[in-house]
Order: structure tokens, then C-alpha cells, then sequence
């Protein structure tokens, strides 16, 4: 993935023909007009990034730059070399290409390549439509809300992403020896070491995570058998695995799991959906032997399970909440 050089005229109109290519996949009512891409070519060169594969362009991300501090018309129709605020107009992949997560590599790189190359970058902002909502999430964006541009026939949403002043955090939360961080734990030392953020310590540059259950978690039955009618097969199957389970060393955390349950009443699969558990370190066990040792015991009872016939043949989905405390 590069950025194209700054081009002759001629050069730079073929070059649009691809990337306009590549827009046909917006609406008509939303697409970048020839004349709109050629001036970005041609005017903001350096905010653009392409994908290429075998000499191809196979998606690029095209943006203009601006002193506004909120995307607009106005905002979005004229390129401020000196600007603050990089509009991001375009993020296209050829149809052949889409879904091998080729947008989020270009987005991840087209964020790390602008703050390299763009001094005086302070924030990037988007415009999207609904759908694409989680794919800026899943990228870093945050949202701004409802936008006061009216292009097409749906709503738009602006959302941002600023360059994080920090490392750590939520990233290291998905990490077996960061949830195990209690295990040796120093109450001499303040939580906030750089052991697990490092960067400013200022606030208002932070991010506030939630973590818990907005309900209590309770099991959840999707398919062919109804809730009254599975619940006695497992709660039998579940008396017998608590038991199994008071014998093992002690942990805490959640596992979350969804059985696939035949028509015939036997669970064929077993899917795991969410693991924080961790052993406890007055257990005095390897971690890694506790838990391995607990999901195993997880699955050896509930795979023996046995449900009753569904009435029409069909499977079903029962999602368990396992809270170990």
C-alpha cells in the first residue's frame, strides 16, 4: 500500500479512471464525480493511499484537509493544505477483493501513514451510512453523531479517531498474563505502572472501559426446543459438572459457550464464545494447568449431555454463562 506521487495532468486522469472505477460501488447519489476525484488527485495527492496487487489498484482511501473543526459541505468541498482536520471522502475496494479485510488494512495503514507524513494532522474524521458503523469501530473511530451533511438518500454519521497518546489499556486486557495481573500484583506500587499503560497521564487523552453485564447472565435457547423443555436435561447435566468442578483448583473469570444440539437430543458441538479465566493464586497450580483443566472438565459433561427429541427434527443453540467467582 503506497501513496501515488504527485502527477502530470494526463497521468493523473488516468489514474482516475481506476479509482472512479472503484467508487462504482457507492450508490449513484453517493459516488465521487471524475471532476471531484481529479481535484483531490490533483490538489491533495499526499492524503491519498492505494491498495495494489499483481500491478493493480485494488482499493484506495482518498482525503482533504481542512481548518474546520467539524465536517460540512462547505468542510469537505475544498482541500486546506495547512488544515488540522483530515476528511476522509473515500474508502473503496474492488468488488473482487472485498471481504479479505482489505478496507481494514488500508484504513490502519492510510491512519499510520497520514500522522507520519502530515504535521500539522490533529484528527481525522468520516462520514458513514449505518452498515458500515462497525467497520469504523473495529478501526479505532469513535462516534461523533448524527451529520449535518445530507448527500443520498440516508442519514450520515461523522466519527472521528485521534492519535492516542498512550499504549496499553484494552488492548492488553485480551491477554492471559495481563488478566492474571493479581497474581503478582505489588499494593506498594500504584495500578497505573508502566507495566500496563504507558504515555500521558492526562484524563482527558484516556478512554473509559465498562466491564460487566448490563443483565445477569442467564442461559439463552435458540432453535427447536423450547426453554421448558431442555432446562430439566440440563440442569441434570449441570449438578453433575458443578460437582466436578468443586474438585479442581479454584478460578475466576467467565466462560461463555454455545452447544449445538442435534435434532435427536445429543450435543454435536461445543463453541466457545468468551474466556477470562484465570486461576486463582492462592491455588498454587500453574495457570495455564487450572484452566485447561476447568475447560475440560467444561466440555468432557456438557458433550455427554442428553436432550430430548426435537418435534420437528431441527437443531438448537443454547448459549451457558459460566461465572466463576
Amino acid at each position: 500500500m503506497s501513496p501515488p506521487p504527485p502527477v502530470a495532468a494526463a497521468a493523473a486522469a488516468c489514474c482516475c479512471c481506476r479509482l472512479q472505477c472503484l467508487s462504482a460501488g457507492y450508490p449513484p447519489d453517493e459516488a465521487a464525480s471524475r471532476e471531484r476525484l481529479l481535484y483531490r488527485l490533483e490538489n491533495a495527492a499526499d492524503q491519498f493511499l492505494v491498495a495494489v496487487k499483481d500491478d493493480q489498484i485494488v482499493g484506495f482511501i482518498c482525503g482533504t484537509l481542512t481548518k474546520a473543526d467539524r465536517l460540512t459541505e462547505d468542510s469537505m468541498g475544498q482541500h486546506e493544505p495547512d488544515g488540522g482536520l483530515l476528511a476522509i471522502h473515500s474508502v473503496a475496494v474492488d468488488a473482487a477483493h472485498r471481504r479479505q479485510r482489505v478496507a481494514t488494512r488500508l484504513l490502519q495503514a492510510y491512519k499510520a501513514y497520514v500522522c507520519s507524513s502530515t504535521p500539522c494532522l490533529t484528527t481525522l474524521r468520516l462520514i458513514c451510512k449505518e452498515p458500515l458503523l462497525s467497520l469504523y469501530k473495529n478501526c479505532g473511530f469513535q462516534m461523533v453523531g448524527p451529520s449535518a451533511v445530507v448527500h443520498g438518500k440516508d442519514p450520515w454519521f461523522e466519527m472521528r479517531w485521534e492519535e492516542r497518546r498512550f499504549t496499553g489499556g484494552e488492548t492488553m486486557l485480551l491477554q492471559p498474563d495481563t488478566l492474571d495481573y493479581w497474581r503478582n500484583f505489588d499494593p506498594h506500587l500504584g495500578t497505573e505502572t508502566p507495566q500496563l499503560v504507558e504515555g500521558t497521564r492526562d484524563p482527558l487523552e484516556a478512554r473509559v472501559v465498562l466491564h460487566g453485564w448490563f443483565t445477569q447472565p442467564d442461559p439463552f435457547f435458540a432453535g427447536s426446543l423450547r426453554e421448558e423443555e431442555a432446562t430439566p436435561a440440563l440442569n441434570a447435566c449441570l449438578d453433575v459438572l458443578f460437582e466436578a468442578l468443586s474438585t479442581l483448583p479454584p478460578s475466576v473469570g467467565t466462560v461463555t459457550l454455545q452447544l449445538t444440539v442435534e435434532g435427536s437430543g445429543r450435543v454435536a458441538d461445543i463453541c466457545w464464545k468468551a474466556n477470562t479465566l484465570v486461576a486463582r493464586p492462592q491455588s498454587g497450580e500453574a495457570p495455564t494447568v487450572v484452566t485447561e483443566a476447568t475447560l475440560a472438565c467444561i466440555a468432557e459433561h456438557l458433550l455427554r449431555a442428553q436432550f430430548p427429541p426435537s418435534h420437528d427434527g431441527g437443531c438448537t443453540a443454547i448459549t451457558l454463562p459460566f461465572v466463576f467467582q
